[in-house]
């Protein structure tokens, strides 16, 4: 415990409080037998969050980028500001090449139980607070791209002084 000087109260410094882990999916949609086809540590989870508004171009960018890594992929995003679903903003023909490779979900999908998957190695991210916490417990690698906000401190303090993710201009 310390004593605040300006204020002459205690304060008890915690540092930053991690989420339990848990253990089972309460989701209509349980996404693990799809990530058990795939070795350990081989697969990217990208999620951008409720509050992440791409353009289209932003969008197809990402999901090609992600089909290009040749890697499996589970995209959870939100349909971009130009199209009302996410089939819709889709590159042509991009589902029938990453059929059963690749996955881009516009619904909800449970973060925490995804990335304690052994097949998940790799954690494309918004850079949410959350989020990071989240990642850190878990040891994935992280590619920070920042899109709006705290989010950009955030991924300053992971990938730069922290060097625990690549940063994504």
């Amino acid at each position: 415990m310390i004593l605040l000087i300006g204020f002459k109260k205690p304060v008890v410094l915690v540092g930053p409080v991690l989420p339990e882990p848990i253990e089972t999916s309460n989701t209509e949609e349980n996404w693990s037998k799809w990530l058990e086809k795939f070795q350990e540590k081989t697969v990217i989870l990208c999620a951008f969050g409720r509050e992440c508004n791409l353009k289209k171009d932003q969008f197809q960018e990402l999901v090609l980028g992600l089909e290009l890594t040749g890697y499996p992929f589970f995209a959870t995003l939100k349909p971009p500001t130009e199209a009302e679903t996410i089939e819709e903003a889709l590159p042509e023909s991009f589902k029938e090449r990453t059929q059963g490779k690749g996955i881009v979900h516009s619904g909800w999908a449970e973060q925490q139980l995804m990335l304690s998957h052994p097949s998940v190695g790799c954690f494309v991210t918004h850079c949410g607070g959350n989020w990071l916490s989240e990642a850190m417990i878990k040891e994935c690698q992280l590619v920070l791209v920042p899109n709006f906000g705290d989010q950009f401190i955030n991924s300053s303090l992971f990938g730069g002084d922290l060097k625990v993710g690549v940063e994504k201009g």
